[in-house]
Formats: C-alpha cells, structure tokens, sequence
C-alpha cells in the first residue's frame, strides 16, 4: 500500500476522530490502532475549512470540517 494514498476511517471511525478532534481534553489517537493522528495543513478552504487528519501506521485518513470556528485540531 502506498503511504501517500491513505484509504478512510469507517463510517464509526470517522465520527469517534471527528468527535475528539474539537474536544480539547482527549488525546487524538487511532480507533484502530491507538497511535497518535497527524493533524495536516487545511485541506481546503472555503465556507469551512477541511482537515485531514492521518493515522501514519495504519495508512487511513479522515476529513473533518466540523471544528469550532478559530479552533484548529490539535495532534
């Protein structure tokens, strides 16, 4: 699998990383593996801004673009 071409979280994966994403007092790791998400620069910004945020072991990647206004997640 090529490292550059991350496949997506599930469905339920996606909304845990979303979820702890815009809430400061929990680590951001993997659902599936544990390890700690890389949170990279804004993917796009237009009415929202996107972020993708990268589990480096297991290859997988999710979008977030549900964070507050003026926060950015934090790895």
């Amino acid at each position: 699998m090529n490292p550059d071409t991350p496949v997506t979280f599930s469905r339920e994966e996606s909304e845990e990383i979303r979820r702890v994403a815009v809430t400061a007092d929990e680590p951001l790791v993997c659902p599936r593996c544990g390890a700690e998400l890389s949170v990279r620069e804004p993917a796009g910004r237009s009415a929202r801004t996107i972020w993708e945020i990268r589990c480096t072991p297991c290859h997988k990647s999710a979008f977030v673009t549900e964070v507050e206004e003026g926060r950015r997640p934090e790895a």
